[in-house]
């Protein structure tokens, strides 16, 4: 599985994020790519969400 990060994901994730919970977040998707809804007609995307400490659930 590749992770493709885009810009917008990247801004968005170091303002709410350290780079090690960035990191947990890209390995858990790599590890656990079933647990992720595919977007019909992307070819295989993934949608994902994260949440930081009790803060809720975050949508890249």
């Amino acid at each position: 599985m590749e992770i493709v990060s885009t810009t917008v994901f990247i801004k968005k994730a170091r303002k709410l994020m350290s780079s090690e919970e960035i990191r947990n977040f890209e390995d858990e998707l790599s590890l656990n790519p079933d647990k992720w809804p595919v977007v019909q007609g992307t070819g295989g995307i993934r949608k994902a969400r994260a949440s930081k400490g009790g803060s809720g659930k975050k949508k890249f």
